[in-house]
């Protein structure tokens, strides 16, 4: 019953389960969908998914970061670096915010997922930014 709990309350609240069931490659990979797919509900698997997908999209985020500083002048290079760790404390502060004291699992999965989601986000942002 717990189980069944946690994935409704992720259905409902989580950036996750939106993009699961439309998939949509910039923000999500097809590996992450098939892990929530198989997670069913278990929170120590949904962590693991998460994690895992977080990971993939640090290093996409960390390549498009670096190609994009390879193409910009020097005063953008300066102020992309400024706005880049900016915009890290933001993610980490409001993602924190959401694994709130005695929240129990799915105040961590909603702060893990936060994390992910918005790392993948910021990725796609910078990857488009090239292509203007």
């Amino acid at each position: 019953m717990r189980a069944v709990m946690i994935a409704v309350l992720l259905a409902l609240s989580l950036p996750l389960t939106a993009h699961a069931s439309s998939f949509d490659e910039t923000v999500v990979s097809k590996e992450f969908s098939h892990c929530m797919e198989k997670a069913s509900g278990s929170p120590d698997k949904i962590l693991d998914c998460i994690t895992t997908e977080k990971k993939i999209q640090d290093v996409r985020l960390n390549m498009a970061y670096k190609q994009l500083k390879t193409k910009v002048n020097p005063d953008q290079k300066h102020t992309l670096l400024i706005a880049q760790r900016a915009w890290l404390l933001y993610r980490d502060l409001n993602c924190k915010s959401y694994a709130k004291p005695g929240g129990g699992d799915l105040a961590i999965i909603r702060s893990r997922d936060c994390v992910r989601y918005h790392t993948a986000i910021r990725a796609r942002e910078l990857e488009r930014f090239e292509q203007q």
